[in-house]
């Protein structure tokens, strides 16, 4: 079987989840893989998929809050303390830890907009086509979000990766949430044994 999607790493976050195999020349797994392409390939849908919208999204969490992000030390920093390396320096990898009984993948990242940084603990998501980051992460940027619409993305420097980001809200308005709009240029890594993990960023 065949399985082919267009773009670049994991199909985006969609309402309904499905895959339709199309019969092809490649009958083992290992053809499949050798066949597929992250730069072009076909995703085959029903017409009823549609990928989540930003104002839609959610993600029901109930054993991460604001609380328990402050507590945690990663690397040596804790959530939203000043960011000692520049921009030029900082790092390609983000290391983690996997934390609690779900096994929650969470790494330390470097924050950085309107020539302020930080350091911040984020919670990683391969299902969230978004990134979002917690009001309190956004004043710590400098970045005021009064009078803004809901949806409104900014360019916010993760590692020195430009990335987009929006609010956190909901179920996850205390977490930040790294998703697939930056996860596509890494490589991610987690050792479940000694609760470890570490994204890298591929150079394009």
């Amino acid at each position: 079987h065949k399985l082919e999607w267009e773009g670049r790493g994991a199909p985006p976050m969609m309402k309904r989840r499905s895959w339709k195999a199309k019969t092809g020349e490649h009958s083992s797994l290992s053809g499949l893989l050798d066949n597929l392409t992250m730069e072009k390939a076909t995703l085959l849908m029903s017409p009823d998929f549609e990928v989540v919208d930003v104002n839609d999204y959610d993600i029901v969490l109930t054993d991460i809050k604001g609380e328990t992000i402050r507590t945690l030390e990663i690397d040596g920093s804790t959530h939203l303390s000043e960011a000692q390396t520049s921009i030029e320096q900082v790092s390609v990898s983000l290391n983690g830890v996997t934390y609690g009984d779900y096994s929650r993948v969470l790494v330390r990242a470097v924050l950085s907009a309107k020539q302020k940084s930080v350091n911040a603990i984020m919670l990683v998501d391969t299902g969230s086509p978004y990134t979002f980051l917690t009001d309190e992460t956004f004043k710590a940027l400098g970045i005021n979000l009064e009078e803004q619409p809901s949806d409104q993305a900014f360019i916010v420097l993760v590692n020195a990766q430009r990335t987009k980001a929006h609010l956190s809200k909901a179920h996850f308005e205390e977490v930040n949430v790294l998703g697939t709009n930056f996860l596509d240029f890494c490589e991610l890594q987690v050792n479940y044994p000694k609760k470890t993990a570490r994204i890298t960023i591929v150079p394009v």
